[in-house]
């Protein structure tokens, strides 16, 4: 009976194994699903028309004379995060002040 058993895991557990591995392989190799990778200097580009502003320490609002009510980076420990908010209320904001965000634009990248 052990010899039975023994023979019938050596002829299974094979089979099993490289059924996985089939199913591993479809997964990763799914065309369908492909994973985009951002380099982080296109995080700063949410649209081909407007360059996004970084986020700013409170002595560069101060020096280029950033409205108060222009967004802020959150520091809540989880920077992605952070970045992600920021930008989106940026984007918020640019949307409803296009004119004013040329200006700060244009003062800011200068700069660099």
């Amino acid at each position: 009976m052990k010899t039975q058993l023994l023979i019938i895991a050596l002829i299974i557990l094979p089979a099993f194994l490289f059924s996985q591995e089939a199913v591993e392989l479809k997964r990763v190799n799914n065309p369908e699903k492909k994973i985009v990778s951002v380099k982080k200097s296109d995080i700063y580009q949410l649209n081909s028309s407007q360059k996004m502003i970084k986020p700013l320490s409170e002595s560069e609002r101060i020096e280029f004379k950033i409205p108060e009510d222009f967004p802020r980076c959150a520091t809540t420990g989880d920077m992605r995060k952070n970045e992600n908010e920021y930008y989106k209320a940026q984007q918020a904001w640019i949307n409803k002040n296009p004119e004013a965000f040329k200006l700060i634009s244009k003062k800011v990248n200068n700069s660099n």
